[in-house]
C-alpha cells in the first residue's frame, strides 16, 4: 500500500493567500481558481453558506466570488447538489499524474490531503485574517481510491454522476480520476469487533495541532514534523522528491523535513514503513472524531 501527501487548495500560487481555518475551527480547503470552469465559487456551500464572499474578500477582490473554481478533490457531499451515486472524487493529470503512474499509485491506496491554511473571521466589513496568526500546512482530508478511471469515461454512461467533476470537462495528457472507495481499509481499521467503519473518503471538520504539518516552532512553511519513523535512513526510500539527505533531520522525539517547495504529490510505500498505516489511521480518526455529521 502506498500512502500520497497530496497538496491541494489556496496556496501563495493559486489562490494568492491561505485557505482558512473559521473560528469554529473548522477548516475550509478553498478550490484553486479554474477559467475552464462554470461552476462559480458563488455555488459551492460550506456549512450553512456559501464559500463565494469568503474567497472575494479574503482576496481582497482579486479573486471574484463569479469566478470558476476547480473543486478538486471534492469530498464533502454538502458542497454542492449531488446526483444518485454520487461518491467522492479526485482528478490528476499531467507530470504530477504520470507521477503518481511511476508510483505505481491505484485501487486501495490512499490520499492525504493537505493545504496551506491560516486563522480567519468574520467582521462588519468582511471576511479577515486574524492578526498574529501564521500560514500553516495540514492536513484537511482523506481518500483511499476505490476505482482508477480515465476522464474519457465520463461520458455519462458509466459514471452519470460524474459528468460535474473539474476533470470532466477538459482534455489532457494523463487525464485521471480516482474515485473513492466505498469503506476504508488501512491494517487495524478492524482492530476489534465493534470498530466503528468509516467511510473510504472524508474532510476534516476540526483545525486540531494533531493534524498540523508545519513544526510550531519553523521559520518557514515548508519545515514540516512528522513521526520519528519517517526519516528513511540510508536503506528506506524516502518520501517521493525528498531524497536529498540534507532535508531530513531526526531530532529526539520526531524527524523534520524540509518539504520540496512546490509539488503536488509526494508518494510513501508503506512497506518500508511498518507504522504508517497505523500513523494515518490516527489522523483520520482525529479529523473525523468532531466532524459528526457536519455539513
Amino acid at each position: 500500500m502506498k500512502i500520497i501527501l497530496s497538496r491541494k487548495g489556496f496556496d501563495s500560487a493559486s489562490g494568492g493567500v491561505p485557505s482558512p481555518i473559521l473560528t469554529d475551527g473548522s477548516p475550509v480547503s478553498l478550490p484553486i481558481p479554474d477559467q475552464r470552469q462554470k461552476l462559480p465559487y458563488s455555488e459551492i456551500a460550506h456549512g450553512s453558506g456559501k464559500i463565494g464572499p469568503m474567497v472575494e474578500q479574503l482576496t481582497k477582490g482579486k479573486i471574484s466570488q463569479h469566478q470558476g473554481a476547480h473543486l478538486d478533490p471534492d469530498l464533502n457531499p454538502y458542497s454542492l447538489p449531488r446526483a444518485p451515486g454520487w461518491r467522492p472524487a479526485f482528478g490528476q493529470y499531467g507530470a504530477a499524474q504520470a507521477h503518481l503512474a511511476n508510483q505505481g499509485v491505484g485501487v486501495g491506496d490512499l490520499f492525504l490531503f493537505f493545504g496551506l491554511f491560516r486563522q480567519a473571521m468574520a467582521t462588519e466589513q468582511g471576511w479577515q485574517w486574524v492578526k498574529d496568526t501564521k500560514p500553516h500546512h495540514r492536513f484537511w482530508g482523506y481518500l483511499q481510491v476505490g476505482d482508477v478511471i480515465a476522464a474519457q469515461q465520463c461520458d455519462g454512461v458509466t459514471y452519470p454522476w460524474l459528468r460535474y467533476h473539474p476533470h470532466c470537462q477538459f482534455d489532457a495528457p494523463h487525464n485521471t480520476l480516482y474515485l473513492a472507495a466505498d469503506d476504508l481499509t488501512l491494517a487495524n481499521t478492524q482492530a476489534s469487533p465493534n470498530a466503528k467503519v468509516l467511510p473510504g473518503a472524508g474532510y476534516f471538520a476540526s483545525a486540531t495541532d494533531d493534524l498540523r504539518l508545519t513544526d510550531i516552532d519553523a521559520q518557514r512553511v515548508s519545515q514540516w514534523r512528522l513521526p520519528r519513523w519517517f526519516h528513511p535512513g540510508k536503506t528506506k526510500p524516502a518520501l517521493s522528491y525528498h531524497n536529498d539527505a540534507k532535508r531530513w533531520q531526526r531530532k529526539r522525539d520526531h524527524t523534520r523535513l524540509d518539504a520540496v517547495a512546490r509539488g503536488q504529490e509526494f508518494v510513501l510505500d508503506c512497506k518500508h514503513y511498518r507504522s504508517a498505516q497505523a500513523w494515518a489511521l490516527g489522523i483520520i480518526n482525529k479529523g473525523l472524531s468532531e466532524a459528526g455529521d457536519h455539513p
